[in-house]
């Protein structure tokens, strides 16, 4: 792994935690877990790069699990921090929006040569049969992601860009796995195919759906 490697999930708002060096090792941990993975990333060598005394880190933490899932928490803001920043300050529909936070996870990975992916999914696979506090952290943070792909579809429904038979609930699950498909293909291929793919065929589909809508109500 390149030292240089950048900290994508650097989470200013971060730095107004109780404690700096709390944050640091956050900071560190979660550039290291997403390019390594939790198995293969060390807490001295987290502490290290932190800049930390190794006994700082039981003042902070219990263990290394309880450190892997306040993670889960750190990489959970910097994401939903990012979704809801795209939509509720950008302007266009829903569907728009929602491919821009697509467009947005690709250029996070473009930006670290498509290594990492995405963190959740990576610490599914990782731990998701092996280790329940994971697994059961996980399962929330999925539900609430695919929460807000199915809150945004039901937007877009309304407004007419999703025909009125199409399921939210159910198209949001198929999104999310999608989505973790290309990231995985992206992070063996090195390239931004599967990801550019998947945000092209999905918006084209979608806007299909809206356009047939149209016609059939006579909306146009």
């Amino acid at each position: 792994m390149k030292q240089g490697a950048p900290n994508l999930f650097q989470n200013k708002s971060g730095l107004k935690m109780k404690t700096d060096t709390k944050q640091r090792i956050l900071v560190e941990g979660a550039r290291l877990v997403h390019l390594k993975g939790y198995g293969s990333t060390g807490i001295q060598e987290v502490l290290k790069a932190a800049g930390v005394p190794k006994g700082s880190f039981y003042f902070y933490f219990k263990s290394k699990e309880d450190f892997g899932l306040e993670l889960i928490e750190y990489f959970g803001n910097y994401i939903y921090g990012k979704w809801d920043r795209i939509n509720d300050e950008t302007e266009g529909t829903p569907i728009q929006r929602l491919q821009r936070f697509f467009a947005w996870f690709l250029s996070l990975n473009e930006r670290n040569d498509f290594k990492g992916g995405c963190p959740f999914g990576n610490l599914g696979q990782e731990l998701g049969d092996i280790n329940e506090r994971f697994r059961e952290r996980l399962q929330s943070v999925y539900a609430e992601f695919k929460g807000k792909i199915r809150d945004i579809l039901v937007e877009a429904k309304d407004a007419g860009e999703l025909p009125g038979n199409v399921d939210p609930e159910k198209m949001s699950d198929l999104i999310y796995s999608a989505f973790h498909g290309a990231l995985i293909q992206m992070k063996v291929t090195r390239s931004p195919e599967s990801m550019e793919n998947f945000n092209q065929l999905l918006f084209e589909l979608m806007s299909g759906y809206g356009q047939q809508d149209k016609l059939l109500t006579g909306r146009v």
